[in-house]
């Protein structure tokens, strides 16, 4: 006997996909991804980063790139790299990213840091949701259908 025919094998609450390939990793992968505090995201990055290229898997150290990237079009690069690799998992490092201040630039601190990734932040997260839900990221968006009222009066 191979196990208890009731196992479906299910893992709880343990990250799937590619993530689930660096268990050994998961406590600063969830603080990478998770994390309320810049500053543990920021040691967490750093300390993947630090490991054997190839103990950690390419999504982890784009992951990690994003997080302690500090130029627009560095964070740009990144952000569809991660996209094109298509996996929700990144969902909450882009949120995080998308939520940036929109002010702190500029000669009165009034301008965007990030304003040349709110575009691709923003259909990368539209693109990942699709796919998160199971749809078809490349599909048409549906459009409703108006109807049209008619414009004949009614005869008595």
């Amino acid at each position: 006997d191979d196990g208890d025919a009731g196992d479906t094998g299910d893992t709880g609450d343990a990250p799937k996909g590619v993530l689930a390939a660096a268990s050994e990793l998961a406590g600063m992968v969830d603080a990478l991804l998770n994390g309320d505090d810049a500053a543990a995201r920021k040691d967490a990055a750093t300390q993947l980063l630090e490991r054997e290229e190839a103990s950690v898997p390419e999504l982890i150290r784009d992951l990690a790139e994003l997080e302690l990237a500090t130029r627009c079009k560095s964070k740009k690069s990144i952000i569809t790299r991660l996209t094109e690799r298509g996996d929700p998992q990144v969902l909450p490092a882009l949120r995080r990213v998308s939520a940036l201040p929109k002010k702190g630039c500029g000669m009165f601190k009034q301008s965007d840091c990030w304003t040349c990734l709110r575009r691709t932040v923003s259909a990368s997260i539209d693109r990942l949701e699709k796919i998160e839900a199971g749809e078809d990221p490349d599909a048409a968006p549906a459009t409703k259908k108006t109807t049209k009222k008619s414009t004949k009066k009614k005869s008595k």
